[in-house]
């Protein structure tokens, strides 16, 4: 059986580069934003511990050569900047579909309220089932159901916001609840506390 290739996650192989090297940089990479050699030491460390076989090197000094050497700055570099485009990218895709297009939210809200308007209003029957009438119209009396009514209420209220009917305004208070002085000109520095108040 052939051996595996090991490959950089990012960058090209250097001359005299090890597969023991490679695979410190590629655990190195893993390691996001914020790494260090000391955190890929302790995460090899951790690995080992348990179960999960041999590091490529139990030494810091070696691994701070190799980082240098070979570096592993400018491959995280690029390999960060290739996973944000990565993540923008499917970012940029998942609002390219369902709930995330704003119509689509508009026309399932709609649906909703469809479905349970008709529900708002159901009529009063008797022991037998049938609609007891209004003794003076002839109407059949109806029953409004609460719970259904704050349903409607909330899906409209959520359609409102979708299309910008409904913004919420909120007036600027201090602390105190009192209203504060426009910031503007002299009354910029009135505005701040004094600081040995």
């Amino acid at each position: 059986m052939a051996d595996l290739e090991i490959v950089l996650l990012k960058g090209e192989k250097q001359p005299y580069e090890s597969t023991r090297a490679i695979l410190a940089c590629n655990a190195f990479l893993r390691l996001g934003p914020g790494r260090t050699v000391p955190k890929l030491l302790k995460t090899f460390e951790e690995i080992q511990a348990n179960g999960g076989g041999d590091p490529p090197t139990k030494s810091i000094g070696t691994l701070g050569q190799w980082q240098s050497r070979f570096n592993w700055a400018q491959r995280a570099a690029a390999y960060d900047a290739s996973f944000e485009e990565q993540r923008d990218e499917a970012f940029e895709d998942a609002f390219k579909d369902g709930l995330s297009v704003p119509y689509k939210r508009i026309e399932e809200l709609t649906a909703i309220f469809e479905d349970i308007a008709p529900h708002i209003m159901t009529p009063l029957l008797d022991n037998d089932g049938k609609p007891i009438l209004h003794p003076e119209s002839g109407d059949p009396l109806m029953l409004v159901d609460t719970r259904v009514v704050a349903q409607v209420r909330g899906v409209l209220d959520d359609i409102a916001q979708e299309t910008g009917g409904r913004v919420k305004k909120i007036a600027p208070t201090t602390p105190d609840g009192k209203k504060p002085l426009p910031v503007t000109g002299l009354n910029y520095f009135a505005a701040k506390p004094d600081p040995e108040g």
